[in-house]
């Protein structure tokens, strides 16, 4: 989100667009009172400051799982605080998956590595295996 803003070397166009985004989840829920206009930008703000190291893709992302259902539930009216708590849950995710990925990342270079070691040693150079291939087409 950070990213918007140094874009167009402006946080209010940041703010803006997480605005509209709040918008659509305000629109969404079926509650009587809804976020006023001020409520939407004091949320904007903050979650600019607290969360602008998320990118465009991360935060609609975010606010369709909100949508969903996936986090905090809205009684009676959308309250911007269960949307910061369940902002901080995704972060959590968000983290919690990038873990994850990091992982598997190193376990399939281990696997590549492992299955490297585990062939013989002239299989690895390829003048080798060259030979190898044409002394067998010529059988």
């Amino acid at each position: 989100l950070f990213d918007i803003s140094d874009a167009y070397n402006d946080d209010d166009v940041a703010v803006e667009w997480i605005k509209i985004q709040l918008e659509k989840v305000n629109s969404f829920t079926n509650v009587k009172e809804k976020l006023s206009i001020e409520q939407l930008y004091d949320l904007g703000v903050q979650v600019l400051n607290c969360y602008g190291e998320l990118n465009v893709l991360e935060f609609a992302l975010f606010c369709g799982r909100l949508r969903h259902g996936a986090y905090e539930k809205f009684f009676g009216s959308v309250d911007p605080m269960k949307i910061l708590m369940s902002l901080d849950v995704f972060m959590k995710q968000r983290t919690h998956d990038w873990y994850n990925h990091i992982e598997e990342v190193n376990q399939a270079k281990a696997k590549s590595e492992n299955a490297k070691e585990s062939l013989p040693k002239s299989l690895l150079n390829i003048s080798s295996l060259r030979q190898m291939v044409s002394a067998i087409s010529c059988m």
